[in-house]
Order: C-alpha cells, then sequence, then structure tokens
C-alpha cells in the first residue's frame, strides 16, 4: 500500500512559508500552494508509484526527472 503526503501551507514554517511566497508571490497564496501540491505533487508522487509497481529500474534522480 503506498501513501501519498502532500503538503499544507498553514503547518510549514515561517522559512518554509517565505521561500513559497517568494515562489509563487504573496496574491492567494493558500490557493497557488494547494494547486501545486493538491494536483501536480499528487501526479509526481503516484509516477513514484507506478516505478515502484513495475519494478522499474529506473531510480534516483533519473525517476524524478521522469
Amino acid at each position: 500500500m503506498y501513501t501519498i503526503q502532500t503538503g499544507k501551507f498553514e503547518k510549514g514554517t515561517k522559512e518554509q512559508q517565505s521561500a513559497f511566497i517568494n515562489l509563487f508571490g504573496c496574491e492567494n497564496i493558500q490557493y497557488k500552494f494547494d494547486f501545486y501540491f493538491h494536483w501536480y505533487n499528487i501526479v509526481h508522487e503516484y509516477g513514484h508509484c507506478l516505478c515502484s509497481h513495475s519494478n522499474s529500474d529506473i531510480i534516483g534522480l533519473k525517476q524524478e526527472f521522469l
């Protein structure tokens, strides 16, 4: 069984929150953060599950780029 953990802006440290504000801008930061982590990140992590399930020999950084 796989578990996908995704980020929560409101639970991040001030330093983490500042980094995301610098990345996404301060307007609608919660929406932008949620959009990234709840859509892109879920698909990204699902890719890791597929690689694992199919016993792929693609690992590490190569898998991240895939």
